[in-house]
């Protein structure tokens, strides 16, 4: 996949994947502290999986712009 990607998409991509899951992470926050969704709610599970994706996503983009030698 090297090379398939410009820097400046991959750093595109990287800031709006980062500033997804910044906004997520709040809500989620927010949402706990109003006490709007329930532990194990089906509103939760989704949340925490959408996080769990982003910050997979931002770990790829990170090691597509910067590979280990």
């Amino acid at each position: 996949m090297a090379g398939q990607f410009s820097e400046d998409e991959l750093g595109d991509a990287l800031h709006a994947v980062e500033s997804m899951l910044s906004k997520l992470e709040k809500t989620k926050l927010t949402m706990e502290a109003k006490d709007t969704f329930r532990p194990g709610s089906s509103q939760q599970t989704l949340m925490d999986r959408r996080i769990a994706a982003l910050k997979i996503s931002a770990h790829l983009i990170r090691d597509e712009q910067y590979p280990s030698s």
